[in-house]
């Protein structure tokens, strides 16, 4: 039996000898096309192999590849020493997917590797091989003045090379660059026409919108209201929520058109559910202090109570006034005190409604605990901004016991962070656009995690050191919540004036300011 067994064992290593030189038969005689094939059926075992074989031989295509999957994560967990030494090599040897993955990690402050200067001479070496999506970087890198001086007229010139290629980052730059005049005439026939071709449907709308103002204020052009109304119809129809109250506006103060209350109320009903509230209560305040009307307290009046009637709170406020001057009716302090009360009653009710729903998701953690009232009404209004304008999530960290000691060595530190990270990943939607303040207990482990390269280094570490940690400086047990509102109050005052530039927009506006500020003042 002895014998059998070593017979049976025998037959069994030949047949898996057998097997290993097919495979081995296989993979030498595999080309870079069939690592192609397999990658592209998500066979990245098989693709890897042969990948893996061919960089041996020097094959930079592999080798590009292969830092493309080492970088990425595709089909092997990330491996960032591995993705750098093999984009490294085929870069050097002239590979344009890889000098421009090469020049996005030195582009991105992701993997701590930020060097505009390089960024920008790999993107140059892919660009002068007609690699598509460098030539649009190369452009970014132009209009932003990262890694060279700004020139917008050589930013346009690549946005526009790529956009004729059907790019769709670069075709939406073109229709921008077109309408703001930089680096070309300025030719709202062409923006737009740029604006029709990409599918960048906010920015399109936001666009828009910004040419509306434009008409209405003269701002770059001659002032002309119809052609405001034109711009912000469509921005509108295209759901920037802002433009419905830019027509309203327009024909609730008759800025340039026959004043038409009818019309004006139309457009103010759409901009929410209690949009319609919101313009009964400003025509009565018109009516109120004869502002674009003649005075009429009863009008006022009826206007008020209309707009009370579904639980707006400004609306009974007004009444509070009214019967507290007798303007229109009888003087009467106590009903003007019941007002009052109900409109503080429905304002608190909203709010803590509002804080209790939105700061689920805004402030992870142990943070909902730290932030002030007033501060956490400042923060979500920001927020929502900044989501509805910028598609940009923001989200706040402050963990009063995340387990990371100061005596762990840097390295072991680091490590923790990286499971810390992956932990504030799980608590917010990590597959958009995303900014996370971050400040841990003990205050030593301070950063702003944000994706995809929203903030630049400089811009981040100016936030850090120049305005957080400032604010940190002494705190204790017995002000822990007063540094805390102070570090992210400056943090976030200064990121805002940082994507307002960025971006050409004003995230301080309020969607629904009305006239209730300049009418009310007596």
């Amino acid at each position: 039996s002895i014998v059998l067994t070593r017979e049976k064992g025998n037959i069994l290593l030949k047949k898996i000898i057998l097997i290993l030189g097919f495979f081995t038969t296989l993979l030498f005689s595999s080309s870079y096309e069939d690592g192609l094939k397999a990658y592209k059926n998500s066979d990245f075992k098989t693709a890897l192999l042969i990948f893996e074989e061919l960089a041996l031989k020097d094959d930079l295509k592999a080798q590009s590849k292969l830092g493309f999957m080492y970088l990425y994560a595709k089909g092997v967990d990330v491996d960032f020493n591995k993705a750098l030494s093999f984009l490294e090599k085929a870069s050097n040897k002239g590979d344009a997917e890889a000098q421009y993955h090469l020049g996005l990690i030195y582009f991105s402050d992701l993997y701590k590797k930020q060097d505009y200067k390089k960024a920008k001479v790999l993107f140059e070496k892919a660009t002068n091989q007609n690699h598509l999506y460098a030539q649009t970087f190369l452009g970014i890198m132009y209009q932003n003045g990262f890694g060279t001086k700004q020139n917008y007229s050589k930013a346009f010139e690549l946005f526009k090379k790529s956009a004729l290629r059907g790019e769709d980052v670069a075709i939406f730059k073109v229709g921008y660059f077109y309408l703001n005049g930089y680096g070309v005439k300025q030719n709202f026939e062409e923006a737009f026409k740029w604006y029709g071709l990409s599918k960048n449907l906010n920015g399109i709308a936001e666009a828009q919108y910004n040419l509306g103002n434009m008409y209405l204020n003269g701002i770059n052009v001659d002032k002309n209201v119809n052609e405001a109304l034109v711009w912000f119809e469509k921005s509108a129809l295209n759901g920037i929520k802002i433009s419905y109250k830019a027509i309203g506006d327009i024909y609730l103060k008759g800025n340039g058109v026959k004043q038409d209350f009818k019309e004006a109320l139309k457009w103010y009903e759409k901009i929410s559910p209690n949009g319609m509230d919101i313009a009964l209560n400003t025509l009565g305040l018109m009516y109120l202090s004869g502002k674009g009307v003649k005075k009429d307290y009863k009008k006022a009046l009826e206007l008020f109570e209309n707009s009370a009637a579904n639980e707006y709170e400004k609306a009974y406020s007004n009444l509070g006034y009214i019967y507290s001057y007798g303007l229109g009716v009888k003087q009467d302090k106590e009903k003007s005190q019941e007002f009052h009360k109900k409109a503080n009653e429905i304002l608190n009710k909203n709010y803590i409604h509002s804080i209790e729903e939105q700061s689920k998701h805004l402030f992870l953690s142990d943070t909902f605990k730290l932030i002030d009232s007033s501060n956490k009404s400042k923060f979500l209004t920001i927020s929502n901004n900044i989501k509805d304008r910028l598609d940009i999530n923001l989200y706040f960290m402050t963990s009063l016991d995340n387990n990371i000691s100061n005596d762990l060595t840097n390295i072991q530190q680091q490590e923790a962070f990286k499971k810390y990270y992956e932990y504030i990943k799980l608590h917010i939607n990590a597959s958009k656009n995303y900014i996370v303040f971050i400040i841990s207990a003990n205050q030593k482990h301070i950063d702003i995690i944000n994706y995809p390269n929203i903030l630049s280094n400089d811009e981040k570490n100016e936030i850090i050191n120049n305005l957080i940690i400032p604010e940190l400086k002494n705190i204790g047990s017995n002000n822990i919540e007063e540094k805390i509102n102070l570090a992210y109050k400056t943090g976030v005052e200064r990121l805002v004036e940082i994507l307002n530039k960025k971006y050409n927009i004003n995230l301080n506006s309020d969607y629904y300011e009305s006239l209730n500020t300049s009418l009310q003042k007596k």
